[in-house]
């Protein structure tokens, strides 16, 4: 049932404690200690005693934990031993609803549910808890579970900081070597002894003469005549340029004497 953490990477593991509740009448979200490297808009997996106990998320730089108890700790599992493929959702007390699973699945009472892997939230296979009853809806089967983590009790968690897959089993940094690609070697040509010298010397003549001679192509192919056409000169015609138009002179304006004094005396 249990599993450990010997073969985990143990990078991708950090330790919280919890703080307090979220409420005092709710046991299903607590406040847990922020480590480093915890980001905002992600979803991080909640183990306890190597088992599942819920997700956490970090929302104005402070880490909620909501358990398997709480609507809002949702991730993917596998169910039975076809491994039927579902969502599993908080419903209540040590309580859980696994949604969306396909039809043609055969789901039974007792069967074990652990995590798929596939959401990045959770290490693949960590038990999660175990089918009491099973029902079909319209388009898909749901299963209720029984869970494995104590929410009563929530003191210390592994956050699985990042979940994505690696060489976790069988691997060691020192011992490993890259193979480096060499490139094959070139097929060597074997004579056959059943085909005689005569022959040999017929094929290579047969080839010879099938090959293009290079030398026999001249350098330079002069497709023009011997014969030079001088070509015409077109003759363009003048045209005289038009004359350009002569403006008329311009009239002087008549201007009229100065007044002269009159002498009356």
């Amino acid at each position: 049932m249990y599993v450990t953490y010997s073969r985990l990477p143990v990078k991708n593991v950090s330790l919280t404690h919890t703080i307090s509740y979220v409420k005092l009448n709710s046991f299903s979200q607590i406040i847990l200690t922020k480590p480093k490297g915890v980001q905002e808009k992600h979803i991080y997996g909640l183990v306890q005693d190597s088992v599942v106990a819920g997700i956490a998320r970090l929302h104005n730089n402070q880490l909620y934990g909501y358990l398997t108890s709480d609507e809002r700790c949702r991730f993917a599992v596998f169910i039975g031993k076809e491994r039927a493929p579902g969502i599993a959702i908080g419903l209540k007390e040590h309580t859980m609803i696994v949604k969306f699973i396909p039809k043609w699945y055969k789901v039974h009472t007792g069967d074990r549910v652990v995590t798929s892997g596939l959401d990045d939230v959770f290490f693949a296979n960590l038990p999660v808890g175990i089918v009491t009853k099973v029902d079909t809806q319209s388009a898909y089967k749901v299963a209720y579970i029984k869970t494995y983590a104590d929410i009563f009790h929530p003191k210390l968690f592994f956050l699985i900081n990042n979940a994505a897959a690696t060489l976790t089993e069988g691997f060691d940094a020192n011992m490993t070597n890259i193979p480096v690609c060499t490139p094959a070697p070139a097929p060597l040509s074997v004579p056959d002894n059943n085909v005689s010298t005569t022959e040999d010397t017929n094929l290579s003549n047969e080839t010879n003469l099938s090959k293009p001679k290079i030398s026999s192509i001249p350098e330079r192919i002069d497709q023009t005549p011997e014969e030079t056409i001088e070509p015409e000169i077109p003759q363009e015609q003048h045209v005289a340029p038009k004359p350009k138009p002569k403006h008329p002179k311009k009239k002087p304006r008549y201007r009229q004497p100065a007044p002269q004094a009159l002498d009356l005396f």
